[in-house]
């Protein structure tokens, strides 16, 4: 088999800093971050936390597949990586507010804030 062609999509390396936000499921457990730089990379980061009960890795890995096809989407429609932290893309998801961070899946100053935005949704 030949592959003629692959998706297009954002790219990886990122400039500092980014742009992220929390991804929650239904009962508001995080499962990790969307991010973006806004020009040209967006992803995303699993939390790197504990998992807080059975099922929840499977639920991130879930989560990030149902992410990069969002992201992989966009692209398609040649949506500027400065779009893609908007809540209504990821539904079933809830996306809390956009915070910045120096990376991605950055876990420090700001960590706090991630966990009340994720709790108010």
């Amino acid at each position: 088999m030949t592959v003629t062609s692959v998706p297009e999509q954002y790219g990886r390396r990122y400039r500092p800093p980014v742009r992220r936000a929390a991804l929650a499921d239904g009962d508001g457990t995080r499962l990790g971050w969307v991010w973006t730089d806004d020009e040209d990379a967006a992803g995303w980061a699993e939390d790197p936390g504990p998992l807080s009960g059975p099922g929840e890795g499977a639920a991130r890995v879930r989560a990030g597949a149902h992410v990069w096809t969002v992201l992989r989407d966009a692209r398609a429609r040649g949506e500027p990586a400065s779009s893609l932290l908007r809540p209504e893309l990821y539904a079933p998801y809830l996306l809390g507010a956009p915070k910045e961070a120096d990376k991605p899946g950055q876990i420090g100053p700001g960590v706090e804030e991630v966990r009340r935005t994720t709790q108010d949704l």
